[in-house]
């Protein structure tokens, strides 16, 4: 988000009478523009001289998978009903516990943006027939925003954008962050679409951003696209200590960065 954005936010805030609102996202934007650095260098610090790991991944190297082996979402690891990953202050752990099984996680497929980018472009809907602005709408009524909009027509907006991303990806294909703002440094890949890996070297799509570049890449038969990854399981870190240790070869796009 950059400063127009972020004074455009305030200014809607303000006009729906919404100050506790901007106060809380004027210090949610402070610490995810500012602070996370911090996090994501303490994160890694934490994994490597507490938990004693030597075998720890670059925090903000992407990686390339196919777009397919992403069926699964799960939006926390801190158990049912607690709050979401975050891209900003969770990347860089190593967790363990349930979070990545099949009862924690659900079919992506089922997902309400995922799924209106299918119905979409591939059953030929449109948004509104998608029930995407509904479905939307009804958190904006809960939670005050989402994705930078605060009413229908914020929304209506922000799909007509996602129309023009559908366009530009089938026409001159898929772009890496670093490619769109090469000027940025290492830290804008972690704007890519976001997963977790399970203790099974499984992707889990969740903490972030990406629902539909992940959806519209599927669409098009996309075989390869750059991930930020956020968490990984215990279990799959161990086995990365152990490849590593062995120096063997291990068919996986997540034991590729040693």
């Amino acid at each position: 988000m950059n400063n127009f954005e972020i004074l455009n936010t305030g200014i809607n805030l303000l006009k729906n009478g919404g100050l506790l609102l901007l106060a809380s996202e004027t210090i949610e934007s402070i610490q995810r523009h500012y602070a996370y650095k911090y996090h994501i260098t303490y994160n890694l610090k934490y994994s490597q001289l507490v938990e004693g790991y030597n075998a720890v991944a670059d925090p903000y190297e992407p990686i390339f998978i196919d777009p397919n082996n992403v069926s699964k979402c799960g939006l926390s690891y801190h158990g049912k009903n607690e709050r979401s990953l975050n891209r900003h202050t969770d990347t860089g752990k190593i967790i363990g516990g349930s979070w990545d099984l099949e009862n924690s996680c659900q079919d992506i497929r089922s997902a309400p943006k995922y799924k209106a980018v299918i119905d979409k472009y591939e059953n030929g809907l449109s948004w509104e027939e998608t029930g995407i602005y509904d479905n939307l709408v009804n958190y904006i009524k809960r939670h005050g925003s989402i994705d930078g909009c605060y009413n229908r027509g914020d929304l209506e907006r922000r799909y007509q954008k996602i129309d023009e991303l559908y366009n530009s990806i089938k026409n001159k294909g898929y772009k890496q962050q670093s490619n769109l703002s090469p000027n940025k440094g290492k830290e804008v890949n972690i704007n890519e679409v976001c997963v977790s890996i399970g203790r099974d070297g499984n992707f889990i799509f969740g903490g972030g951003g990406g629902w539909h570049r992940l959806a519209i890449a599927n669409v098009l038969g996309i075989e390869k696209i750059p991930v930020h990854i956020i968490i990984r399981h215990k279990y799959w870190q161990d086995k990365r200590e152990e490849v590593s240790r062995e120096k063997r070869q291990y068919d996986h796009p997540d034991m590729n960065n040693f």
